[in-house]
């Protein structure tokens, strides 16, 4: 998708932070954009941000955990919009949790719901429309850093991101095929309000009012500028990159968990299913290649 100019992106979460980030980088490279969020009132005020880009940024309402959203929403962009090109699963929650052993089960399901379950929908909604159109496009599904290592206090959230990870590598290879590529976004800090969203929803789900959280998170709030996310995405986008990294300082965090992995499998051993690796390997070979 090296020519994005008046191609139409859906951008889930899109009303603030990481979303809001893209939306500025794809209207400023003259792209049309649907933002998505499940806040009525989140979508107002970015619409008022966005106002001087009046006629290519168009708002739907939409909770990703909810299927016959997804539906309706789907028929809107047919009937109203057109083609769809550019998908951007970026909606997403993150808090401190606790132990997984005293984790509630609301809790549990609500950010798999949202940060897994969620991109599923999308996919399954939107993707086959994207497919047949035959104007090819790309899919960007937003994990986390911590998709790869796991966080020191939510074993939901990393499993919700690890979930999210092992998903697009799998699903690039789906729809190659198709003309549509995949991108697998991964953040490190970043200026959102993630940790004050979960706490919203978390206290909807409990069925009490929706208060405004607290700020809880200045690591966070400290991090990098979401329209220096949505410019790498962008890039991402048109150069059919699969891995999105923001972060180059975790690289030693990599390392270290690899040689952790490596070390682990000692001496090689023979085993008579060395095909089958060679062939998993020139496959993970090929997605980080691209």
């Amino acid at each position: 998708m090296r020519d994005v100019t008046n191609k139409l992106a859906l951008i889930t979460g899109g009303a603030a932070g990481i979303g809001a980030g893209m939306a500025q980088a794809f209207l400023d490279a003259g792209m049309r954009v649907i933002i998505a969020d499940r806040s009525e009132a989140a979508l107002a005020r970015a619409l008022d941000r966005f106002a001087a880009h009046t006629g290519k940024i168009h708002a739907v309402e939409l909770d990703v955990r909810d299927r016959d959203g997804w539906k309706r929403t789907a028929a809107h962009i047919r009937d109203t919009h057109g083609n769809l090109h550019l998908l951007c699963n970026n909606a997403g929650l993150g808090g401190v949790t606790g132990r997984l052993m005293d984790c509630p089960e609301a809790d549990f399901d609500l950010m798999l719901g949202v940060n897994l379950i969620g991109i599923y929908n999308g996919v399954h909604a939107l993707g086959p429309d994207m497919a047949a159109h035959g104007e090819g496009g790309h899919i960007v599904n937003t994990a986390s850093i911590i998709g790869h290592f796991p966080s020191m206090n939510s074993a939901i959230y990393s499993a919700s991101k690890f979930g999210v990870v092992g998903m697009s590598e799998t699903l690039r290879n789906e729809m190659r095929p198709l003309g549509i590529g995949v991108s697998l976004l991964c953040p490190g800090n970043t200026r959102t309000d993630i940790y004050e969203n979960w706490e919203r929803l978390r206290s909807v789900n409990q069925g009490k009012d929706n208060i405004d959280a607290p700020p809880v998170a200045s690591g966070v709030h400290a991090g990098m500028d979401p329209l220096a996310v949505g410019r790498r995405v962008l890039r991402a986008v048109r150069d059919d990159e699969f891995y999105i990294f923001t972060h180059p300082e975790y690289r030693r965090v990599f390392a270290a968990r690899f040689d952790a992995v490596l070390a682990a499998h000692g001496e090689s051993a023979e085993t008579g299913h060395e095909d089958d690796v060679e062939t998993v390997g020139r496959a993970i070979l090929r997605g980080a290649a691209s």
